[in-house]
């Protein structure tokens, strides 16, 4: 992957984002660039320790029809869920409805609050709509559960070990001198879990690009998406 052509276009956009900032004048995100280069070099210790995985067949015919139609799907729920977040974080006027989508997010809001708290009507939105919407729609469109990310992967094992050994041991680190509780640990799992973490996972790779591998193939599917 690091020698092909979607990995060569991948960098090619990074660097012209970052180019962008530098024109427009505004501040290069230091400490995000250096979050992308920590992931980077891990991805390509992955993608080195692990045996490739064997190429997927790229769908035809009938077939690909319906792989386009789960995509468009897709980039729907991507679109409905961004503007919740935009409205979350105050970018876009709340009142700006859209019809279905916005009753049913502001129903979700308030049974999640009375459920698990004020405030934290989030907890409910995110899985009904990140998951349970889309799942359902993609199901209903011809999708398989294999093939939405619930089977087994690949060196799955081996790449959690590199990639989490680091903050598994500083996890440890801080339990043990007692700058962290257990049960604030916990905690945070768990309120990851509900709002983001595993839900946006599987919209983004579940769905997304496993759509895309199955239109384009893995190098450029997996390029799309992360220019997304």
């Amino acid at each position: 992957m690091s020698a092909s052509k979607p990995a060569w276009f991948f960098a090619a956009v990074w660097i012209t984002s970052v180019l962008v900032l530098l024109v427009e004048g505004q501040a290069i995100p230091v400490g995000g660039i250096g979050v992308g280069i920590v992931l980077l070099v891990l991805c390509l210790f992955v993608t080195a320790t692990t045996e490739p995985e064997h190429m997927a067949t790229l769908v035809a015919g009938p077939a690909r029809r319906r792989v386009w139609a789960q995509l468009g799907l897709a980039a729907v729920i991507i679109s409905l869920t961004a503007w919740n977040n935009l409205a979350y974080h105050n970018i876009v006027e709340e009142s700006l409805a859209i019809p279905l989508w916005t009753p049913l997010v502001e129903w979700l809001k308030r049974l999640g609050e009375q459920w698990f708290g004020e405030g934290l009507g989030t907890f409910l939105i995110n899985p009904v709509t990140y998951v349970l919407i889309p799942l359902i729609l993609l199901l209903l469109a011809g999708a398989r559960l294999p093939t939405l990310g619930f089977s087994r992967g690949h060196r799955v094992g081996r790449a959690l070990l590199i990639c989490c050994a680091v903050p598994l041991a500083w996890i440890a680190y801080i339990l043990i001198s007692g700058q962290l509780s257990i049960v604030r640990l916990l905690g945070s799992f768990a309120s990851n879990f509900m709002q983001n973490g595993f839900l946006e996972e599987f919209l983004f790779r579940g769905i997304l690009q496993t759509r895309l591998r199955l239109l384009t193939g893995p190098g450029w599917g997996l390029a799309a998406k992360m220019c997304v």
